[in-house]
């Protein structure tokens, strides 16, 4: 029987998940930074419904991250995620890890302005930033303006916010027009996503697609981040994530499912990709099967 993925229940409250700035009132009152701070070991789990517009930045460790119950993502170090009112978010670090997380919020009048824009990605989605080393230190700088709230640090907060947000916007858009494949890339992805439970020779599908192993190898580096072999396990470590919240198919028959029989090979490399073991991700994800 099919089931719908359940986020785990939050542990304690982490204190450190929100920092609400009191600074004195700005002259520019189009915005407003609302919350700003930092958690340098980040363990907790949230599962909350935001009244304002935030966004955070994972700088190490890694974890997941879903709106609802829609598709649960992976979060990595450089991944951007956003919150904002209406639905639920859910989100947090891999079980027993801890994640260094960056976050601000702007509230005001302006922020349509940088909704309608696209500027404050409000889409539910994690995005992979490019070149984050001067994003991260922008945010510090954020922080200690925020902190020291003198005469004249609201609006200097608030101009360093709104540029944070616009180098964001075009360091994850840099990432996509760099990610963009050429037709014949679209069609080896195309052939992985359909075959990932079979073994795939990149070899020969290079030569089938006028290009070298090297070559291929060196595109699916930059579209993927990853090595070939990595990318197909990738691609199956994400179908059996599904299939462990969603159904009740014992570890050993979604390792089949996903193209790898033994279940103790299958055991290793979910761990080793995704972190926990499947038994630990089904107990996560859907505790229902508990």
């Amino acid at each position: 029987m099919t089931k719908t993925p359940r986020s785990p229940p939050p542990p304690a409250a982490d204190p450190t998940i929100f920092m609400r700035p009191i600074m004195r009132p700005a002259m520019l009152r189009e915005l407003t930074v609302i919350l700003a701070g930092c958690a340098p070991a980040k363990v907790g789990w949230v599962n909350h419904r935001f009244n304002d517009y935030a966004v955070g930045l994972v700088t190490s460790g890694r974890g997941s991250f879903q709106v609802d119950d829609g598709p649960v993502q992976s979060v990595e170090p450089g991944c951007l995620f956003p919150v904002y009112p209406g639905p639920v978010f859910h989100y947090g670090p891999t079980p027993h890890t801890a994640w260094c997380e960056y976050h601000f919020g702007v509230s005001g009048p302006g922020l349509k302005r940088l909704l309608d824009c696209g500027v404050f990605p409000a889409d539910g989605r994690v995005h992979q930033l490019v070149n984050v080393a001067p994003i991260v230190e922008g945010i510090r700088e954020l922080l200690r303006v925020v902190k020291r709230a003198g005469p004249g640090d609201a609006d200097r907060a608030v101009l360093m916010a709104e540029r944070l947000l616009v180098e964001m916007y075009y360091s994850r858009e840099a990432l996509r027009q760099a990610q963009t494949p050429s037709k014949s890339m679209e069609a080896v992805l195309e052939y992985c996503r359909r075959n990932f439970r079979q073994e795939v020779d990149f070899e020969a599908l290079a030569s089938e697609h006028a290009m070298s192993y090297s070559t291929l190898r060196q595109a699916m580096r930059k579209i993927t981040g990853q090595a070939p072999a990595h990318y197909l396990t990738t691609l199956r470590c994400e179908a059996a994530r599904q299939l462990l919240s969603d159904t009740d198919l014992s570890v050993k028959e979604i390792g089949a499912r996903v193209g790898i029989d033994d279940p103790y090979t299958f055991s290793r490399i979910f761990k080793r990709s995704v972190g926990v073991s499947p038994q630990a991700f089904r107990l996560q994800a859907a505790p229902w099967a508990s």
